[in-house]
C-alpha cells in the first residue's frame, strides 16, 4: 500500500536504489581522486618529460658547441700571434734612432751613401701612426737597388711610395758604373709612445 500516493518500495527496489546511490557516490569519489591526485601528477609528469626533452637537446648540442668553442679558441690564438708578429715589425716612436741605425747598416751593406733623411708629421688614427720619411741616396744602380732591398728586409712595417732616380750634373763613372741620385719616399708605421691605444 502506498503512503501519500507513492507506491510502496519493495526490498528489491530499495536494494537497487542503494546500488545506484553507491555507484554515484563511487563515481563522485573517483572523480574527486582524479581531479585532486591524478591530474596534478599528470601535469608534473608532462612537465618533467618536457624538461627531460630540453635537457637532452642541450646535451645533444654540446659536442657541436664544444667544437665551435675549440675552433674559436684556436682562431683567437692565431689572431693574437699574428698581431704580436705585426707589432714586432712596427717601429716604436721612442725607437726612431734605431731606424736611423738601420739606414746606416743598409747603406754600409749596399755601398750606397745616405745623403739625407727627412721625416714629416705623423698622421693616421690609432693604433698605428704613419710617418712619411724621405731618404736621399747616392750610388750606382746596383748599390741603390741593394740599399732598397736591404731596407725592406729589415723587418720593419713600411711601404714604399716612390723611388726617383736621376743622374747628378757632372756625374762621373765609378768603376764603369754611373753614379745616381735616388730619392726614396716611404711610409713608416709607428706605434705612438705609450703603446697601442684601444
Amino acid at each position: 500500500m502506498s503512503h501519500g500516493g507513492w507506491p510502496a518500495m519493495t526490498p528489491r527496489r530499495r536494494a537497487l536504489g542503494y546500488v545506484v546511490l553507491l555507484i554515484v557516490v563511487l563515481g563522485l569519489a573517483a572523480y574527486v581522486v582524479y581531479v585532486q591526485a591524478f591530474m596534478p601528477l599528470s601535469r608534473e609528469a608532462e612537465d618533467l618529460n618536457r624538461r627531460v626533452r630540453v635537457t637532452r637537446q642541450k646535451i645533444a648540442s654540446l659536442p657541436k658547441k664544444a667544437e665551435t668553442l675549440a675552433s674559436l679558441r684556436e682562431e683567437y690564438g692565431q689572431t693574437v700571434k699574428a698581431l704580436e708578429e705585426l707589432e714586432s715589425t712596427v717601429t716604436q716612436e721612442e725607437g726612431m734612432p734605431y731606424f736611423l741605425r738601420d739606414l746606416e747598416s743598409a747603406s754600409f751593406a749596399s755601398g750606397a751613401t745616405v745623403v739625407s733623411v727627412s721625416a714629416g708629421s705623423m698622421t693616421g688614427a690609432s693604433p698605428y701612426g704613419e710617418l712619411p720619411v724621405v731618404i736621399g741616396i747616392s750610388g750606382s744602380y746596383t748599390q741603390v737597388k741593394a740599399f732598397v732591398n736591404g731596407l725592406l728586409s729589415l723587418g720593419r712595417a713600411m711601404s714604399v711610395k716612390t723611388l726617383r732616380l736621376s743622374a747628378p750634373r757632372g756625374a762621373s763613372a765609378s768603376a764603369g758604373a754611373p753614379v745616381l741620385d735616388a730619392t726614396l719616399a716611404v711610409i713608416l708605421y709607428v706605434m705612438p709612445e705609450g703603446g697601442r691605444g684601444e
